[in-house]
């Protein structure tokens, strides 16, 4: 089977992997105020929700706003880390990922300012026929996890409900890239999955599956399942370098949107993708062009009710120690 990467987006599978550093030059003559500069923490894989900041900066949006965007490499601290610290401006993340962090380091300054995807797509994926069609049924079986507290709290509290047993669940560590293949082998029964990237690499592998989704399984767990991030004290001080940042990147994700195609290119040559993944880069992108962005709604805007509701349920749910609804998103970016 070809070997399959998962999709940092994907809520809980890849924002461990490494990342790459480059940016975009002014024109020779220019003169770049340091104040200009935007850096961001991305995944130097090929990761589909990534897609429109790539083409933004292969189109030149960033230049034509008077930016220069540095993508920088994660230390050893971690994206969000390096973020509440200053050490980059914005990120990509997912929201149980930034809850976890701001859990464990509460009170931090972290705000979602984008959705990169407006819902979440993830799910429970495992073998077809194994009987995995419902939360409850993890129960015994071996499930692949990142160990993150929050990614654990979420499951516990949804097999409970479902009148399961997490403790009966065999938790081992999430070290397969290629998804379809663990399962194949057999070396895990279940594992947290995205629809944009696994789902659309399980079909090219032929690979039979059963799928729950986390969010039709829990409405609350609908949350936007990619986001970019940044420091409210970031964004306060650098408001307008912020909202050029933005501009130019929703107009990198409605080229996506419009050209699918165009954008998949642009992703592979960015990240060196192999022969092997440009068949699933460019399936993968064709289904992201459909859900970047709700019918009638701007992209990148951030629904309240959403957000809150999955930050409340957490808190609800004993998930996370405080409640992380309130002053944790932001839509000024937008303005």
């Amino acid at each position: 089977m070809k070997k399959i990467l998962r999709t940092a987006a994907a809520m809980m599978l890849v924002l461990s992997l490494g990342l790459c550093s480059c940016g975009i030059s002014m024109q020779k003559g220019d003169k770049q105020k340091k104040e200009d500069r935007i850096r961001i923490c991305l995944a130097d894989a090929p990761v589909t929700g990534l897609a429109g900041i790539y083409l933004a900066q292969e189109k030149g949006y960033y230049e034509e706003a008077g930016l220069e965007l540095d993508i920088v490499k994660e230390n050893d601290e971690g994206a969000l880390a390096m973020c509440a610290e200053g050490e980059t401006d914005f990120l990509v993340t997912d929201p149980v990922e930034m809850a976890d962090y701001m859990d464990r380091n509460y009170p931090t300054g972290l705000l979602a300012a984008a959705a990169l995807y407006p819902h979440n797509q993830t799910g429970i994926l495992s073998r077809k026929g194994d009987g995995i069609t419902r939360l409850k049924k993890l129960t015994g079986q071996t499930y692949s996890s990142k160990n993150l507290p929050t990614e654990l709290g979420i499951l516990e509290s949804l097999v409970k409900e479902d009148g399961g047993s997490f403790r009966d669940v065999v938790k081992i560590p999430l070290d397969d890239n290629d998804l379809s293949a663990a399962l194949a082998a057999h070396d895990t029964d279940a594992v947290w999955a995205s629809a944009g990237w696994d789902l659309v690499g399980a079909g090219i592998e032929n690979f039979e599956y059963d799928y729950i989704s986390m969010s039709e399984a829990e409405p609350a767990l609908d949350y936007p399942e990619l986001i970019l991030a940044a420091d409210h004290g970031y964004l306060k001080e650098n408001t307008g370098l912020a909202r050029k940042f933005m501009a130019a990147t929703r107009k990198g994700y409605e080229d996506a949107i419009s050209s699918p195609d165009e954008a998949a290119k642009c992703l592979i040559r960015e990240t060196k993708a192999s022969k092997d993944e440009q068949e699933l880069i460019t399936a993968s992108q064709k289904w992201a062009s459909a859900h970047y962005v709700e019918k009638g709604r701007t992209w990148g805007l951030i629904e309240k009710n959403r957000w809150e509701d999955f930050f409340s349920w957490l808190y609800e749910k004993n998930v996370t120690e405080h409640d992380l609804s309130r002053g944790t998103f932001t839509n000024a970016c937008f303005k």
